[in-house]
């Protein structure tokens, strides 16, 4: 419930400060049983075709979930048709977790850039009230080159929010 309450009063907030992963449409299932959000798509990781017009795939994707914390659903890509040229069969979204892997240190000027960006998004978050309960690399994603906060589920209200969570380390 804590969970869903964070996510609730995130999601208008969202699209407040460009540090931020846009939260869509956030809700709960007809039984009440587990809650979903939709926000908005990170940058691919590997650079795909200049033509995608669309992103579907016929890979499990994983969404939050209340209950278990985990639901895998399924795209069926093949029934569906498009004009855009080849549906996208696999996707792995940028992270800065990622980037450092790949590029190793990164400039200055990114460092700056970043440490920028999410420090007035976490400032932003705070004003409101809320703490993100998970900050890493793995958890910042690229939307159109600039670094957001995701892994959103674990937003609260700043009271109460005294209970171990997020990754250890």
């Amino acid at each position: 419930e804590r969970e869903f309450a964070g996510i609730r009063r995130f999601e208008p907030i969202s699209r407040s400060n460009d540090g931020f992963v846009d939260i869509l449409q956030a809700g709960r299932d007809d039984a009440g049983h587990w809650f979903y959000y939709v926000m908005e798509l990170a940058d691919a990781a590997e650079p795909q075709a200049s033509n995608q017009g669309s992103v579907i795939s016929n890979q499990p994707s994983v969404i939050s979930n209340q209950s278990d914390k985990t639901a895998v659903c399924e795209a069926a890509s093949t029934s569906l048709n498009t004009d855009h040229g080849p549906l996208m069969t696999s996707y792995s979204p940028r992270t800065l977790s990622r980037d450092l892997q790949q590029h190793g240190r990164l400039p200055l000027e990114q460092c700056l850039e970043l440490g920028l960006t999410l420090s007035f998004a976490l400032g932003h978050l705070h004003r409101h009230g809320l703490i993100h309960r998970d900050i890493k690399p793995s958890n910042i994603i690229f939307v159109g080159g600039v670094p957001k906060l995701a892994d959103i589920g674990l937003v609260t209200e700043a009271e109460g929010a005294n209970t171990f969570v997020g990754t250890e380390g």
